[in-house]
């Protein structure tokens, strides 16, 4: 549910009558905004930033589209790619360091894709009653695979991008369908042919490029937790 114009304008005053810094708690609400994929809400979430994180907005704007930039020169100046070329050196840094800024938010979104796909058996594509049991006792809410599936995420992450890294995941869960009887294969193409998961993808391209609204995220992340 998106806030109303009188809502946010409660919570900027709200806000606005400590003279102290943002709490954490204060800092979360920006956040909760900023982080949601819906750029209705990340528009209120930099309304709010404007009046109490000012300085920090103004940062963001300096670096949000810095990956946009780097690539462009990589690729498409100076003879192209070269990985000797300093703007790609440049845009290999700025992308490792975005993906370290993202990878826990890239990872809770996976999950809430598979949440709902047990939900609702992939679209209706699990039409076998032991296998959709199977499927949502597994990757539901609180399955039972999340955690070996987490380790190999976060394993995979010390070496490969955040992307590179739900592939490896994304063969863990295959091989474990692939098990369960003649065919059941056919489940994980169903689950990338929803638009869950091209949404999805797209949503971790954006998150990966990085806006106003994701940069901002990542620095008030780091005051939250210093």
């Amino acid at each position: 549910m998106k806030l109303t114009e009188a809502k946010l304008r409660e919570l900027i005053l709200e806000v606005m009558e400590d003279e102290e810094s943002l709490s954490p708690e204060e800092l979360g609400k920006i956040l909760s905004l900023l982080k949601n994929t819906d750029e209705d809400f990340q528009d209120q979430g930099l309304n709010m930033a404007a009046l109490l994180v000012p300085k920090e907005l103004e940062l963001a704007e300096q670096q949000a589209g810095l990956l946009d930039r780097l690539s462009e020169e990589c690729y498409n100046q100076d003879g192209g790619y070269n990985p000797s070329k300093e703007s790609c050196k440049k845009m290999w840094i700025a992308l490792k360091k975005r993906d370290k800024e993202i990878e826990d938010q890239v990872w809770e979104m996976y999950k809430e894709v598979y949440y709902s796909l047990a939900a609702d058996g992939v679209e209706g594509k699990i039409s076998d009653p032991e296998h959709l049991a199977v499927f949502q006792q597994f990757y539901g809410p609180n399955g039972l695979k999340w955690k070996k599936l987490e380790e190999t995420y976060y394993k995979q992450r010390k070496k490969d991008s955040t992307t590179q890294s739900l592939v490896a995941v994304d063969l863990e869960i295959d091989d474990e369908i692939s098990r369960w009887g003649k065919r059941t294969y056919r489940y994980s193409w169903a689950i990338q042919d929803t638009k869950r998961w091209g949404l999805f993808q797209a949503n971790v391209g954006k998150l990966r490029r990085g806006n106003v609204a994701t940069t901002l995220a990542a620095i008030l992340e780091k005051q939250l937790w210093n």
